[in-house]
Parts: structure tokens; C-alpha cells; sequence
């Protein structure tokens, strides 16, 4: 990177962000489109658990089922977007969320698990899409910024989200909440098909050029640090049906996204397992309203960080850590003080591993890398919601938490161990390839 690249940073470079033409609108949008995306999951719990009486294994497989959907359905989404244009690739969403969650509304539990796999195959792209324009609109030097705020802002419609479901599903009943979700599905993708942003560079663009496979944060102190375009050798040796342009670089950044999804979905599922338990299910959205609070604030502060504090894997570990507390949670007060050092990690870990996502990819295939980001997050979500409400029916909540804590910050610290090995590796064999070229001839 160039002298005249630097890395923006401070509060300077949200300013800069801001002032990138597009990018206010694009952000309003965002929010805006999120609120009910990311209700789903939680509605649909409270709709399996209040409305229908199951237990919490039960609404966890349901919501897996929407997240492996969206899992699915993110590459292929992303995809389309790449081929024919974004408009174009709204209109399935558009026309099917309405239905689909309509007919989850009045659905007997044995149907509502295959709805949700549709629903969310078919699910607005709004996580790719805004992200892949990031990518394109904003320059290399403002970028990590442009994606911490993204989260934060992420952060803001779960703030409006949560309790929104909660109001909906206390005041109206869960079928009710369930409509109005899909009816703000096919909102959402009106307005992102009326903003239509920007998804490739044109010549002359402050974001053109700036991205590329091999462009890397200086100093990121992560898993692809090590991981060089070397390894893409290696991969092609195991065969393994993977794209051209997938790089252990981006595997580690979704590997990281799952890790981060995991704990996430699991935490929130231990969250209504323990507030029901105490009959308070009325503080669930305030209970996610801190918590998204503290993560938005988190982000802005990493956002304006040196590029050096970027390591996603190390970010996924404090993470962990900081959500083994929540099971020592007897009461409302003692969660909502619990929730906040866990939130002030969640959105600096996730844009971690997207800025990392779009700074490893070429514009040419960056929806579908983005879409992949989006599958090893729901991944994530659909695995750490089904397990994590199994534990709590069977020991209790705070066996949520536990779990989910362990499991991503085994993941977390297994990744870093791999990382210094390899690093140790590639050290070793540049150290051997140097005696090689300095050998005197015999």
C-alpha cells in the first residue's frame, strides 16, 4: 500500500466514510432493511415456544432451518446479483417473503421447519448486497472503517429488531408478527432495488483498483496473515470443489464468522431460555437492545483503531470468554450488566472477518464471495441455535452459554495454533530457499 493509502483512522475516518458519495443513503437503507431480517429468528422461537409449546431444541431446529436456508441460499443469491444485476435478483424475494411468512404464521410444527428452509433460501440478500458495496464504494484506506460502521449499524436494528418482535408477539400474538416480518421483507428489497447501489467499479472511482485478491491488512495479526497465495497449491493438490478464487485467506474469515454466528445464536437462545425461566420473556428485546448498544459502541472504537488491532481469530477468542459469565445470571438486573462486555466484542469481530472477505477477492466474483461470508454465518446461527437450546432443556440455561463459549473459543484457539505452525512452516522453507540461492556453486 502506498504512502498515499494509509489507513484512515480516528474519528477522522468515519468522517471520510460519511462523505464518500451514496454512502448515508446506502447506510439508512441498511438499517432500515435489517429490522426485519433480523426478527426472524427470534419470532419464529417465540412462536414455537409460546404459540405452539414446544420446548427450546425444538425452536432451535426451526431456526436453523431459516439460517441453513439463508446459508444456501447467500452464494446462489450472490451470484445472480453478479449475473444479472441487483433489481433483477430481488425479485424472487420480493414476490415469495409475504407468502412464505404468511404461511409460517398458520403453520403446524412439522411444516413450519421446511417454510423456514424456503424462507430463507429466499431471504433479501441485504447483508451481501451492502456489503459488496462497501467494497466498491468506499476507497481502500477508508474501508475498514466503512465496515465497522456497517456493523454497528448492524447492531442498531437489533437494537429496534428485538423488541419490536417481542411487542408484536405480547400485544398481537406470534402470527401476527410473523406477517408483518415477511411483509418487511419485501419492503426491505423495494428499497434496496430503488437505491440500486452501486456493485462494480467504473474507471476513475475512488474504490476502483483497491481491491484485490492479495491486498491485505498491514500487520493483521490473524489466521491469512499467514495464509499466502502459496497454499492455493495445496488446496488444489486435496481437490477439495472449491472456486478459483477461494484462498485459505477467506476460509479463515469464514471460519471466523461461523465462530462468531455460533456463539451469537446460541447466547440469544440462552437468553429466552433464562428469562422465560423467570418469567420475564417481556425483557427479551431490552435485554437485546443492550446488548446491541454495547456492540455498536464496541465497533465504532475498533473502527477507528490502527490496523494493527484487526485479528478476527483473537477478537472470536475474547469473545468467547466474555460470554461464559452470562451463566453465572440469576436475575434481569445481573444480565443486563453481563450482555455488555460480551456485545462491546460482537461487531468488531464481525467486521473483521468482512473487511478481511472483500479485501481478499476480486470485484468480479466479490457477491458470491460475500454470499459465502453470509452461508458461514448463518452456518453458524443454524448450528449454535439447535444445540444451545438443547442444553437448556436438558441441564438449564446457563448450559447455553457454556457451551457455545467453548466450542467457538476452541475453534478460535485451534485456527491460532494452526496459524503459528504455518507460520513456522513458511518461515522455515523461505529460510531454506535463501540457502539455496546463496549456495556457492560446485
Amino acid at each position: 500500500m502506498s504512502s498515499t493509502e494509509i489507513e484512515s483512522r480516528g474519528p477522522g475516518a468515519y468522517r471520510e466514510v460519511l462523505a464518500v458519495p451514496g454512502m448515508r443513503a446506502l447506510y439508512l437503507v441498511g438499517v432500515l432493511a435489517r429490522v426485519p431480517h433480523v426478527g426472524g429468528g427470534l419470532a419464529l422461537t417465540l412462536y414455537v415456544t409460546e404459540g405452539l409449546g414446544r420446548g427450546y431444541f425444538e425452536a432451535g431446529l426451526v431456526t436453523a432451518a431459516l439460517t441453513i436456508g439463508i446459508a444456501f441460499g447467500s452464494p446462489w443469491r450472490g451470484r445472480l446479483v453478479d449475473r444479472v444485476g441487483l433489481r433483477r435478483a430481488l425479485v424472487p424475494s420480493v414476490v415469495a417473503m409475504p407468502l412464505l411468512w404468511t404461511a409460517a404464521a398458520f403453520s403446524p410444527y412439522w411444516l413450519l421447519i421446511p417454510v423456514a428452509l424456503v424462507a430463507g433460501a429466499l431471504a433479501v440478500p441485504v447483508f451481501t448486497v451492502l456489503r459488496q458495496a462497501i467494497g466498491v464504494i468506499v476507497p481502500l484506506r477508508s474501508r475498514r472503517a466503512a465496515f465497522a460502521m456497517d456493523s454497528v449499524l448492524v447492531e442498531a436494528s437489533f437494537v429496534a429488531g428485538p423488541p419490536l418482535v417481542v411487542i408484536g408477539v405480547l400485544q398481537v400474538g406470534a402470527p401476527a408478527a410473523l406477517i408483518a416480518i415477511g411483509v418487511g421483507e419485501a419492503l426491505a428489497g423495494v428499497l434496496l432495488a430503488l437505491l440500486n447501489p452501486q456493485l462494480r467499479s467504473r474507471p476513475g472511482d475512488p474504490g476502483a483498483g483497491g481491491v484485490g485478491v492479495q491486498q491485505r491488512p498491514d500487520g493483521e495479526a490473524d489466521v491469512a496473515a499467514g495464509l499466502t497465495g502459496g497454499d492455493d497449491r495445496r488446496l488444489r493438490r486435496l481437490r477439495l470443489p472449491l472456486p478459483a478464487w477461494m484462498s485459505p485467506g477467506l476460509m479463515a474469515m469464514y471460519a471466523c464468522s461461523f465462530g462468531t454466528a455460533f456463539v451469537l445464536s446460541g447466547s440469544e437462545v440462552g437468553v429466552i431460555a433464562l428469562l422465560r425461566g423467570l418469567e420475564r420473556v417481556d425483557l427479551v428485546g431490552w435485554v437485546f437492545a443492550v446488548w446491541g448498544v454495547a456492540s455498536g459502541a464496541g465497533g465504532l472504537v475498533y473502527g477507528a483503531m490502527r490496523r494493527g488491532a484487526s485479528s478476527p481469530l483473537v477478537l472470536l477468542a475474547w469473545l468467547s470468554l466474555a460470554t461464559l459469565p452470562l451463566a453465572l445470571a440469576v436475575d434481569p438486573l445481573l444480565l443486563f450488566l453481563l450482555v455488555v462486555p460480551a456485545g462491546v466484542l460482537v461487531a468488531p469481530t464481525l467486521s473483521a472477518s468482512a473487511d478481511g472477505v472483500s479485501r481478499r477477492v476480486g470485484e468480479r466474483n466479490r457477491g458470491e464471495a460475500m454470499g459465502w461470508h453470509g452461508s458461514a454465518t448463518t452456518a453458524g446461527f443454524s448450528l449454535g441455535a439447535p444445540l444451545a437450546g438443547g442444553a437448556a432443556d436438558l441441564l438449564g440455561p446457563w448450559s447455553a452459554f457454556v457451551l457455545v463459549a467453548v466450542v467457538s473459543g476452541s475453534l478460535a484457539l485451534v485456527a491460532l495454533g494452526m496459524v503459528r505452525r504455518h507460520r513456522t512452516s513458511v518461515a522455515r522453507t523461505s529460510a531454506e530457499q535463501a540457502d539455496d540461492v546463496s549456495a556457492p556453486g560446485r
